[in-house]
């Protein structure tokens, strides 16, 4: 299942829903051109978990990451792909990128939220926000 904008799908999802720490979490997006022309898409941050996407605690606690850092400059024409029509392009997004600190048990979740709404030059442009998906730290028994 997925989400769909101006014609572009985002697939979200959590790699492995039990993890025993942070370092074990690894979620994916999957945009996936559904037009029958070209897409241009701004991928400037989609290597910046840190600012695509939310986490909580199942109470709805947020889960801050910290900083992201500083953004690229974007010029209008670096980090820019065209996806053909049907084609797709992935990123992988891990705990050691995006948690600051260690997490404690429990039950969690997370989405993924991209945003371009300033086009440059035939950018897409929209936003794209998941829906929340699950995942649970469970320690391991020693």
């Amino acid at each position: 299942m997925g989400t769909e904008v101006n014609s572009l799908l985002v697939e979200f999802q959590v790699l492995q829903p039990r993890i025993t720490g942070a370092n074990e979490f690894t979620a994916r997006v999957r945009f996936t051109n559904k037009s029958s022309r070209e897409l241009r898409l701004n991928t400037l941050l989609l290597n910046i978990p840190k600012v695509l996407l939310k986490v909580r605690k199942s109470d709805g606690t947020p889960v801050y990451p910290g900083p992201p850092g500083y953004p690229p400059i974007d010029d209008g024409e670096i980090g820019r792909i065209n996806l053909k029509p049907g084609e797709s392009v992935s990123y992988e997004y891990t705990g050691s990128q995006y948690f600051g600190t260690s997490l404690d048990p429990g039950k969690y979740e997370v989405r993924f939220r991209y945003e371009n709404t300033l086009p440059q030059r035939g950018d897409w442009t929209g936003i794209i926000e998941t829906e929340w998906v699950g995942f649970e730290v469970k320690p391991s028994r020693v």
